[in-house]
């Protein structure tokens, strides 16, 4: 076999006692996270806190994470599921008072952005859209058992109007030793993982969101609009891993109220005129309104359970 079949570069670690790059990333990316939840929020692209030891610019770790993704095609395309029809099955899922609060997508989709509440791709203030591919997932990622003041659940099923490209951080691809055409990814992969792990973490809803979603909060950011501009992707959303159910998917996606309409929309007035009516040819999601229930989630143990 000739000398030149085996690369060395693909099967030995250039200083075997020193660290890997995996590891270097994610140190990396513990002390960007430490530095934007506990010493500046919103001038982190500044060096004021960078020593010797804090390894990459947080600016640098955002754009090896974007490297990876765009390198290793993490991107789910809604034409490469159904390239005829490209619509996906997105539950949404809102816990209420009263019986008829959420009946239309004015009520379960997303909220105004006055008040959208810190939510572990975003921060308050700016209106996302969270759901998930799968109905029983999308009930237990919001069902929250200790407010029985709210024991309504409504679960409704809304689908894209047009392709979407999803950031997908749920199935991500591995990468062997004897795939030489992507040696150059196969640490940055290991610490996709881990960082995957990392920003899928549970977090008490007790005061410690406002600062733990922080650096999802600034990823989200970077994909949806660094990313985008950088590789000239629209990228419309995240997909991730569920905290409340393994192996399922949740999704992010960015629309607000305005990016979301009914298929049947209530009747309007004689008086409002067509214009101000929401137009479906610019929405990006459409709730199917014959889909939406509503139950007692904590007066129906059977129902309460099966979820």
């Amino acid at each position: 076999m000739a000398s030149s079949s085996i690369l060395s570069d693909s099967w030995c670690e250039r200083d075997p006692y020193g660290d890997k790059e995996s590891d270097s990333l994610f140190y990396s990316w513990r002390n960007f996270s430490d530095i934007i939840k506990h010493r500046t929020r919103y001038v982190f692209f500044k060096n004021t806190f960078k020593t010797e030891d804090d390894g990459m610019e947080p600016y640098e770790v955002l754009d090896k994470i974007g490297e990876v993704v765009y390198g290793m095609q993490n991107l789910y395309n809604t034409f490469d599921v159904a390239p005829l029809f490209p619509t996906i099955d997105f539950y949404r899922v809102r816990q209420h008072k009263l019986k008829n609060e959420a009946k239309s997508a004015s009520g379960l989709g997303s909220p105004p952005n006055e008040i959208a509440m810190v939510n572990r791709m975003s921060p308050a203030g700016i209106s996302m859209f969270y759901c998930s591919d799968d109905e029983s997932t999308a009930i237990a990622e919001v069902l929250n058992e200790k407010d029985r003041a709210k024991k309504y659940i409504t679960v409704g099923c809304f689908q894209n109007t047009r392709p979407l490209n999803i950031i997908n951080l749920n199935h991500l691809k591995n990468v062997s030793l004897f795939e030489l055409d992507k040696s150059e990814f196969y640490q940055a992969v290991q610490f996709l993982w881990r960082f995957r792990a990392e920003i899928s973490k549970a977090v008490s809803r007790d005061g410690a969101e406002h600062y733990e979603y922080v650096p999802t909060q600034v990823v989200t950011e970077y994909f949806r609009d660094v990313f985008s501009t950088k590789y000239k992707i629209k990228i419309d959303g995240i997909q991730y891993p569920s905290v409340k159910r393994k192996g399922k998917s949740c999704f992010v996606l960015f629309f607000n109220p305005n990016d979301i309409v009914d298929s049947h929309p209530p009747r309007k007035p004689k008086s409002v005129k067509s214009s101000v009516m929401n137009s479906s040819s610019k929405a990006s999601l459409v709730l199917l309104n014959k889909s939406v229930k509503t139950f007692k989630w904590c007066d129906n143990t059977k129902q309460s359970s099966h979820f």
